[in-house]
């Protein structure tokens, strides 16, 4: 988490904050994980750690600071891109999406 953190303003973010979503994001990661046909899109796990971030990151940008809103919000936002990236690879329309750098 620390690293897709360092893709915003550092001052945005108290420490506490920061272990908070660090904390967070490790929770909903395992839950996705735990979960894979809901949560992740392809095999492309880099990806999906990326969108979880970046979703858990906007959602604590909003304002929200409750660690079990932030997981929801963030595995919900997650649901939601999985089954809109299904969709578009069933009608033949998939993205090409970036690979995770190793």
């Amino acid at each position: 988490m620390r690293t897709y953190l360092s893709n915003y303003d550092v001052g945005l973010f108290e420490m506490d904050d920061v272990n908070l979503l660090c904390q967070v994001f490790d929770e909903a990661w395992a839950a996705a994980e735990a979960a894979p046909s809901v949560y992740l899109v392809d095999e492309d796990l880099g990806h999906a750690r990326d969108a979880l971030a970046r979703f858990v990151i906007e959602t604590a940008l909003e304002g929200e600071r409750s660690a079990a809103n932030l997981k929801a919000a963030g595995l919900k936002r997650l649901a939601s891109y999985h089954r809109n990236a299904a969709a578009r690879d069933r009608q033949g329309h998939g993205v090409n999406r970036p690979r995770a750098p190793a």
